[in-house]
């Protein structure tokens, strides 16, 4: 975006501080408005999580047909292993309805980007008044050295008025800079950040979860597939015995 450089020169002329404001809240706006939105979750995020749940579902599927199969054996070892199996697809299916709103939590979280700016702006109106105050010493100091050397110039009222309109004049730039640099500019880059934390929490929990649910899914799906295999034997060991 250009800016239109004659009107800034005027203005400048004609009043630099608040030009040198404008313009700073004018860049800010911009490197916002380029910034990723804070909370929002990547594609490739989305893609690995649509990709879990595929592999989650499919697994399930496989475990629930395994089940089918075996359903009709009444040994006790065998049903306390399909007990043990609709367990852990009960898991999985709860872990895939938990896990969009894990993302959806860390969105919804604005209350800790609202307490850095509340401590943000009490942190700028306590350096604001101790930077006036500090200022207001200051001036009283350089009044008394040069009233104790050239005090008839020092009395005349054109000289404390000068001197007071400065002060009043730095004491609010330095309260405009102390809160676009802490409040605006500080504030929004620890906020996201802190966004980017939670998000990241949440992410390294979705997949912790994922990957212990597929690990149980395999170890089941294996086991049953064992006693699939053993039923059938034994079956045909009872057919051989027939025949």
């Amino acid at each position: 975006m250009s800016l239109p450089l004659a009107d800034i020169t005027q203005n400048y002329r004609s009043s630099a501080d608040r030009t040198k404001e404008a313009l700073h809240k004018i860049q800010q706006c911009l490197d916002r408005n380029n910034m990723r939105h804070p909370g929002s979750v990547g594609p490739q995020q989305v893609f690995r999580s649509q990709h879990s749940e595929k592999l989650i579902q499919g697994m399930c599927r496989q475990l629930e047909d395994s089940l089918q199969r075996i359903s009709y054996c009444n040994t006790q070892v065998v049903q306390d292993d399909i007990k043990s199996a609709r367990e852990v697809l009960q898991n999985a299916r709860e872990s895939l309805k938990l896990l969009p709103s894990l993302c959806d939590e860390t969105i919804k979280c604005s209350s800790v980007g609202d307490l850095v700016m509340d401590i943000l702006s009490d942190a700028t109106s306590t350096l604001t008044q101790e930077i006036t105050k500090n200022l207001q010493e200051l001036g009283q100091g350089l009044i008394g050295l040069a009233e104790s050397v050239c005090p008839r110039v020092v009395q005349r009222s054109s000289v404390c008025k000068s001197l007071s309109e400065c002060m009043s004049k730095k004491s609010k730039q330095a309260e405009i800079f102390l809160r676009s640099r802490l409040v605006e500019t500080a504030g929004e880059i620890i906020s996201n950040r802190l966004s980017e934390l939670r998000q990241a929490l949440a992410v390294t929990l979705a997949e912790t979860m994922v990957e212990q649910v597929l690990q149980d899914l395999t170890a089941t799906q294996d086991k049953m597939v064992t006693r699939i295999v053993f039923v059938l034997y034994f079956m045909c060991l009872k057919l051989s015995w027939y025949s």
